[in-house]
């Protein structure tokens, strides 16, 4: 369509408009300009237009204009929505017509429009999904100052609608919007504050905008709710970030744990899941607080309502070694039980250890084995363990070496020092894999520097016979020490014998002695092989020492 510049261009242009929208569409309506009585120099020019306009059938509309030149941009506005309504007119033609006349009058003043009126002719837009037409009429009007328009404005630019997407253009408008007390740009600026859309990552400040669109009296139901939602939300993100930045920072982990206690607090009794869970960590551990069991059980228990799976878990934990509350096995098994139906790991094995050991359930090897199939399977190594034990000993399912080694390596590749102990055993008797003593010795070795006494006498067996190793009595002794430290007796029968005989160290009566007799306390039944030759030993070395 032709575009106006004067008004001897309007018969043209009603033309185009015709061609365009159909002759039968106006020709029953006329266009009527009321003039006051006392119109101002130019009315010449405006009675020609309406006597022009009036010929070529154009749509009835109304026009006021008095001696007043700044009534003339309001009376243009109703003007441009009286000829949209009669005619069905698009907008920018309605506006072309009016803007014309008006300029032959009043050529000194540029027609324009409020910043509400351009809003709506935005929503306009956007409801017939002319989003680029939409996005230039809220910037009118945002440039105005309208708040409802820098929102919706924010909203063009944070999804890419009719403008190619920016976060920083989407920030500054959404920032506009909600200083003006706009509840939904406010809602959106937390976004952005949370997310670091458009400007740098700021959860306090997400925090200020999410608590004041939650607050904001003209924000309805669902952006309150959202609001609430999203507060809650960063609130405990919050108490995390603290609560991990003490975890890292060694000099200022106290502050940070207080810093976490209080923004974990505030989601917490605002109903938060995770912050309860987490404001029971704090008390569990002391972090931030004083160490309370109570308080940790009184939030673990509000999470573990709500369904949160840790909470449950932790709870469960709580239950079996009565901290906080007094022990009961039921009830560990019916938390750790609800936590493992949701996946989680350290539950489902320890559900398995419930059904293993018969821990406020009946025994039930099947059951064990299970749930450690299904902790094992998201890799947690303790479970491989208890699974390589169950093929191994064939608990719970038939007995497969093949397996039992499958899995005792799964977890021994994750530094299990009994699983790196059973896999070593396992090279050394050649069960479920071909024997190799050096292999052993590796896996031995492997659990023996992580502590583990059975591992560290093992260790010292293989020196001391040169398997897998070369002999050296020597290191023999060594290892033989490291497990006897730990109560170990076979370590402890060892290190005596090594004292009597002078192997791998220097012959030491009262040393033997000493081990011998530490030997032969052993109470666990597991210890008790060597316990009679112990004590025959202790008998021989108190007899050369004149003890009897």
């Amino acid at each position: 369509m032709s575009s106006i510049k004067n008004i001897e261009q309007l018969p043209k242009f009603f033309d185009d408009v015709k061609r365009m929208y159909g002759q039968e569409r106006f020709g029953e309506s006329k266009f009527i300009i009321s003039l006051m009585s006392d119109l101002l120099p130019g009315a010449a020019e405006l009675k020609r237009c309406i006597q022009m306009t009036y010929e070529s059938g154009a749509m009835a509309c109304v026009l006021e204009i008095s001696k007043d030149s700044s009534s003339v941009q309001v009376f243009r506005n109703k003007s441009v929505h009286l000829m949209m309504d009669y005619s069905f007119m698009e907008e920018q033609t309605a506006a072309s017509i009016i803007d014309a006349v008006i300029a032959s009058v009043y050529p000194e003043i540029k027609p324009s429009i409020s910043a509400e009126e351009l809003y709506l002719l935005g929503e306009s837009h956007y409801e017939k999904e002319e989003y680029v037409q939409a996005a230039a009429r809220y910037r009118e009007a945002a440039e105005q100052g309208d708040a409802e328009a820098q929102f919706r404005l924010g909203e063009c630019y944070y999804d890419g609608t009719g403008v190619a997407r920016d976060f920083g253009q989407a920030f500054y408008w959404f920032n506009k919007a909600a200083e003006k007390g706009h509840a939904m740009g406010q809602y959106k600026l937390g976004l952005c504050y949370e997310g670091g859309y458009g400007v740098g990552m700021d959860l306090e400040l997400a925090e200020y905008w999410y608590s004041k669109a939650a607050e904001n009296k003209n924000a309805d139901a669902d952006t309150k709710k959202e609001a609430q939602e999203r507060l809650e939300e960063v609130r405990s993100n919050l108490g995390d970030w603290y609560y991990e930045s003490g975890e890292d920072d060694d000099e200022d982990d106290d502050e940070n744990y207080v810093q976490a206690v209080y923004w974990y607090r505030k989601a917490a009794e605002q109903g938060y899941a995770h912050a309860q869970y987490m404001l029971g960590e704090c008390y569990y551990y002391g972090k931030g607080v004083d160490e309370d069991y109570d308080k940790a059980v009184y939030w673990y228990r509000k999470a573990a309502e709500q369904g949160d799976a840790d909470a449950q878990y932790s709870l469960g934990h709580c239950y079996s070694e009565g901290l906080g509350v007094d022990e009961d096995e039921e009830e560990a098994f019916y938390w750790y039980n609800e936590a493992a139906e949701q996946d989680h790991v350290l539950a489902q094995y320890e559900l398995g250890n419930c059904y293993s050991d018969g821990l406020g359930v009946d025994e039930d090897e099947e059951e064990a084995f299970y749930w450690y199939n299904e902790a094992a399977e998201q890799d947690l190594a303790g479970a491989q363990y208890k699974l390589g034990e169950c093929y191994y000993w064939g608990h719970g399912v038939d007995e497969d070496y093949d397996k039992a080694v499958y899995w005792y390596r799964k977890a021994a590749e994750q530094g299990h020092d009994w699983a790196q102990y059973e896999l070593g055993d396992c090279y050394y008797r050649g069960v479920g894999v071909a024997e190799d003593h050096a292999k052993a010795v590796y896996w031995y070795r492997k659990a023996a520097e992580q502590g583990h006494a059975w591992a560290q006498y093992t260790l010292g067996n293989c020196y001391y016979d040169g398997k897998g190793v070369d002999e050296d009595k020597e290191e023999a002794v060594y290892w033989y020490r490291k497990a006897a430290e730990q109560g170990h007796d076979w370590a402890q029968y060892k290190l005596g014998e090594c004292y009597e005989y002078g192997y791998g160290v220097g012959k030491n009566l009262k040393l033997a002695e000493y081990w011998y007799s530490e030997a032969c306390k052993a109470e666990d039944l597991l210890y008790n092989t060597n316990k009679k030759k112990a004590q025959e030993a202790l008998h021989r070395v108190r007899s050369a020492l004149g003890l009897h």
